[in-house]
């Protein structure tokens, strides 16, 4: 065991007996750098209006594994359906909870980031083609995505996220758990 070790301990003698090289410090008498020139025959870069965002209408999730494995769904492929917007594009389509979701325009789904992204790279008015298992049976459908609504687009205020009782632990697990563990379309 000890034969182990040695060269453990050789390594770290090693990293401590090395010089260690410091950067100096700028002397005080130094100048700071001069800001970059400025082009004046090109003009200010502006900031682009906020273009419209793509939306689905769904909050997805991962696939459990026990669901995946009883649908015959590789691990990690496809996301489920959590809920449906009502008057959204999905439910307008017939997409509805608990369907599975495992491409969009043919292009596999991995997981809710993914679909996100596949999405997100639309444009509203664009028509997709969601290949899906509902009810068990394997369906494509085709939705016209929509604009996506300024308050989602927004996110959830402080306010919105209050719950009398639950404390302020609470409304940060509340907030945690719609930010980052259900992912809106």
């Amino acid at each position: 065991m000890s034969r182990h070790r040695t060269p453990i301990y050789s390594f770290l003698l090693a990293l401590l007996a090395t010089p260690a090289w410091a950067i100096e410090p700028p002397a005080e008498e130094a100048a700071p750098p001069a800001p970059p020139a400025v082009d004046e025959k090109q003009p200010a870069v502006q900031a682009d209006p906020v273009k419209d965002v793509a939306y689905l209408g769904i909050v997805s999730g991962p696939i459990p594994k026990a669901l995946s494995v009883h649908l015959g769904v590789r691990n990690g492929e496809g996301v489920i359906v959590r809920s449906v917007m009502p008057e959204g594009p999905a439910e307008k389509a017939g997409i509805q909870t608990h369907d599975i979701i495992l491409t969009v325009d043919d292009t596999p789904a991995f997981s809710p980031e993914d679909l996100s992204k596949a999405i997100a790279s639309k444009q509203p008015d664009d028509e997709v083609k969601i290949g899906l298992i509902q009810r068990g049976e394997g369906s494509e459908l085709v939705v016209r995505l929509g604009k996506r609504p300024d308050a989602i687009a927004q996110g959830p205020n402080r306010e919105d996220l209050a719950a009398p009782g639950i404390g302020p632990f609470g409304e940060e697990l509340l907030r945690n758990m719609l930010n980052g563990r259900m992912h809106g379309l």
